[in-house]
């Protein structure tokens, strides 16, 4: 039977997914694979439909002992029939196991790598056929790995022992260039066959929030997503917090981590893979096998300790193919908690040495200003890849840059002053003027740069130094402590040769922080975003953010103009979705009796906003071109076709005509009316290379089509 008939009959499926089909073809034909494949993306059939071909057992090796039976179960529920052999059943039931297979009732057996050189295991062996030796998770045999495992370094002992040598498959979701080259050569793969399919996922929005408090963003994140979702935290304490947080807060919770007895991780587990709870909060202990494929989120409330880990733990969300999102919440304690466990975790250096380098490139990722679903695929590897994705919190957001620079040579100057010697945190506490025991005892409360920065908090103090260190423009020596140190692009920073840009950061007048916001307007507001959500289709943030919604239960905007001070609020979004807004907020204040703060609070304008706006619009009218304009003022194309898309919202003239190619201009809006223009990166899918994603934003623009 042909192996497209069997994924029909035996697993219902119509085509096989990129990169099976030829997997499967080569284990058919004798010789050895490789299949680095995204979580979701189907590397299991790769070894079930071959068991149907070949004579004898295929042994699928995995540490996943709470996926052999849900697989085994599926397995034998499509008339394949498979066992597995581990710790969760008795002896009985083993033995069961093994007659079955010598008399040839088993075509698959799930094995985990410990028992595999047992001696009866291994005369077990010798008594049957074994085709293929499929090892699932093969990245658990590189020390590189994220996972390493000593059992899975036994694998190769264990083939060399037996009577003839099947083919073997390595199979797996996450591998850098030096994890598949240690899988190869540590599993002596011969001459495999290599199908890496990419590891994009592109249903999933990937996120990066720094909130000053965790919990009430956890807990209002999962009140307005009804979805299940997963929570990881990275401490058996935090995990207790959120889960009691939730309860109390009628929220259907589980928890799970080694801590607990096997029952009590059994139960939660299934109550979770069957919907009897709405969240799991769990440590990484949770979710390697788990194969539920409606989770619809997965927040990381602790930075992970590696990108491996977290796009393994991520990749959790949205197995059926539907948006689903994954979001980490920064802190700076974040980094010192995984430092810590390095420490404390490891005895062996290089493991200590490795695990501080993929931490820094985690850390790194927290703070970048570019595409972060980029900045994961080019971890992993992956060339040509696409510098926006517009489905990622950094490609939507709509951010301002302004010059930091002056901000930056205060930092470097500081870090130079103290003599390279000190980590951030000391550093951030010199720069605000802190009267830590430390700073005092070192005398550094006498350098130049002491307090130079004291308008700031020590955090966001601490976030610009992060900026600067993924910049390149701060030199990190690994380690516990991760002394900052200059360097010569340091150094043409404090010259003067290079400027340094940041997102705005924008920093609320001391009299609105006074105010409370009204949770009751808050929830009417959130409750309308909502409905236009769904009815537009696009994520809420993008409509307005949860600060912008916050202040305007301070201030009680009941006009065009004062919604206009509220940050967030620009006038196209207003033109939007601002009457309805108003129309909300003006009811609330007529039924509480509420004087509106706005009349008795002056509320600065948007300076940054409104001054580069206009700069803009006086370029082009002196008759710069965008480039021109862009280099002029350091920012980037498309945020100066931002500033002359507002231009032509105020009543300015803007000859579009000039900017846009009428070629591209057609072609741009024939693609729309197919895809939408929610999203730019199905549009650019759909265009020729040449067209960009700036040609594409320049015809939205003209078009009024912008989302923005």
């Amino acid at each position: 039977m042909e192996i497209i008939s069997l994924l029909k009959k035996k697993f219902g499926y119509d085509s096989f997914r990129e990169g099976q089909e030829s997997l499967i073809n080569s284990v058919i034909t004798g010789r050895d694979v490789l299949g680095i494949m995204p979580t979701s993306g189907g590397k299991s059939l790769c070894y079930q439909i071959p068991s149907l071909i070949v004579d004898g057992i295929v042994l699928v090796i995995s540490p996943l002992i709470s996926l052999m039976k849900d697989q085994v179960d599926a397995l034998n529920e499509s008339g394949i029939p498979a066992a597995y052999l581990n710790s969760s059943i008795s002896l009985d039931e083993q033995w069961s196991v093994i007659h079955n297979a010598i008399t040839g009732n088993l075509k698959i057996i799930y094995i985990a790598p410990e028992r595999l050189n047992s001696p009866s295991f291994l005369d077990f062996t010798n008594q049957v056929t074994i085709s293929l030796v499929a090892v699932d998770e093969a990245h658990c045999i590189s020390q590189w790995g994220h996972d390493f495992r000593q059992s899975y370094r036994e694998i190769p002992q264990f083939i060399k022992k037996l009577k003839k040598r099947p083919v073997v498959g390595a199979y797996t979701a996450t591998a850098t260039e030096e994890i598949i080259n240690d899988i190869i050569v540590l599993l002596d793969l011969h001459d495999p066959f290599r199908v890496l399919t990419g590891f994009n996922r592109p249903n999933l929005f990937f996120q990066v929030e720094k909130p000053s408090d965790k919990k009430k963003f956890v807990l209002d994140f999962i009140k307005k997503i009804p979805d299940s979702g997963i929570i990881y935290c990275s401490t058996r304490a935090d995990t207790e917090k959120i889960y009691s947080l939730l309860s109390a807060n009628g929220i259907k919770t589980g928890l799970y981590h080694a801590g607990l007895s096997n029952d009590d991780r059994s139960r939660a587990q299934d109550d979770f893979l069957f919907d009897k709870i709405q969240v799991i909060v769990a440590t990484n202990a949770f979710g390697m096998g788990i194969d539920k494929s409606n989770v619809r989120f997965v927040i990381h409330y602790n930075m992970p300790k590696n990108m491996e880990a977290y796009y393994q733990e991520a990749g959790r969300a949205g197995r059926d193919g539907e948006k689903s999102e994954c979001i980490i919440l920064f802190s700076q304690q974040d980094v010192f908690k995984q430092k810590y466990m390095i420490e404390e975790g490891n005895a062996n250096p290089k493991r200590v040495e490795i695990a501080h380098k993929n931490l820094k490139y985690m850390i790194d990722y927290c703070h970048t200003e570019k595409c972060l679903r980029s900045h994961i695929l080019e971890y992993f590897g992956e060339t040509d890849v696409q510098e926006r994705c517009d489905f990622c919190s950094n490609c939507l957001d709509q951010s301002e840059k302004q010059d930091i620079t002056i901000e930056a040579q205060k930092i470097l100057s500081c870090i130079y002053r103290m003599e390279q010697r000190y980590g951030a945190g000391i550093t951030a506490g010199v720069l605000k003027g802190s009267k830590n025991k430390k700073i005092m005892e070192a005398g550094f409360n006498t350098l130049s740069t002491y307090g130079i920065m004291s308008q700031y908090k020590e955090s966001d103090i601490k976030d610009m130094i992060q900026v600067l260190i993924t910049k390149g423009l701060i030199q990190v020596d690994e380690g516990m402590y991760s002394t900052l140190s200059l360097n010569i692009s340091s150094h043409k920073v404090l010259k003067g040769e290079v400027k340094v840009f940041d997102k705005v950061r924008s920093i609320e007048s001391e009299e609105i922080i006074e105010h409370t916001a009204h949770e009751s307007l808050f929830e009417e507001l959130r409750a309308l975003r909502m409905k236009i959500s769904v009815a537009k289709k696009i994520p809420p943030f993008i409509i307005f953010d949860d600060s912008s919604l916050k202040q305007m239960c301070t201030i009680f905007p009941l006009t065009k103009e004062a919604m206009l001070t509220i940050k967030g609020v620009g006038e196209v979004k207003f033109e939007r979705y601002g009457e309805d807004f108003l129309t909300v907020i003006k009811q609330f204040v007529s039924d509480n009796n509420i004087t509106p703060v706005v009349s008795t609070v002056h509320i600065e304008p948007k300076k940054t906003v409104k001054k580069s706006y206009q700069k803009t619009y006086d370029l082009y009218v002196e008759g710069r071109t965008i480039s021109q304009i862009a280099q002029s003022m350091q920012f980037t194309e498309d945020t100066i076709l931002n500033h002359l898309y507002k231009a032509a919202n105020d009543g300015l003239s803007v000859n579009w005509e000039a900017i846009i190619d009428i070629h591209i201009e057609q072609a741009v809006l024939s693609v729309v009316q197919e895809t939408g223009f929610q999203f730019l990166k199905p549009i650019k899918d759909k265009l020729p290379d040449t067209v960009t994603y700036t040609d594409i934003k320049k015809v939205l623009y003209k078009n009024n089509l912008i989302t923005s």
